[in-house]
């Protein structure tokens, strides 16, 4: 006998902002136990800090969540909301370059994955279902250069955009872009 979740994997969805509310307590559990390991080394007041702020992204024009389940626990997640032509990261250290700061922007602002569920092509999925069909031309993320992550984005042709260090005391971290759509 087979065991058909296993082969298949968790199932993903993509939700609009009415859903993405109604599941940010399952999503601040994910990423406190994600943001919790190393390099980030994130604790309750990051994770409320993280809560805020996720509640205020999910007002944005254009907000979609990837949500992952396995079962009915939420093992992944990736969210993306529009920045408009003209905006850019807050704590920019550099120019970003002229044509993407004058276009319409997906911010993919987080992906999170439990640690079960690393290095099984997740990560890809979930970046994937929450970029399809956006209206923008260039996909935007903020990564701190030191971790895995970093990595995985080049690899998957993510391009270097400037430094930027989002709040005073935070890592600085590296702007990376992408055209639309990511095939």
């Amino acid at each position: 006998m087979t065991d058909d979740k296993a082969m298949t994997g968790p199932s993903i969805t993509l939700l609009q902002p009415p859903q993405a509310r109604g599941i940010a307590e399952q999503v601040a559990e994910l990423y406190a136990e994600v943001y919790a390991e190393p390099p980030y080394n994130e604790g309750p007041d990051d994770v409320a800090a993280f809560t805020d702020r996720y509640r205020q992204q999910t007002q944005q024009p254009g907000f979609a969540l990837a949500a992952a389940y396995d079962g009915h626990r939420l093992v992944g997640m990736a969210y993306v909301a529009t920045l408009e032509a003209g905006r850019w990261w807050r704590g920019a250290l550099d120019t970003p370059p002229p044509d993407i700061h004058a276009a319409d922007k997906a911010g993919l602002y987080e992906l999170a994955i439990r640690r079960p569920h690393r290095g099984r092509g997740l990560a890809r999925q979930l970046v994937h279902t929450a970029l399809a069909h956006r209206p923008e031309a260039w996909a935007v993320l903020l990564v701190n250069p030191d971790t895995t992550a970093h990595t995985i984005y080049q690899h998957w042709g993510w391009q270097p955009a400037g430094l930027v260090q989002p709040q005073p005391g935070w890592p600085v971290n590296q702007a990376m872009t992408h055209s639309l759509p990511i095939r």
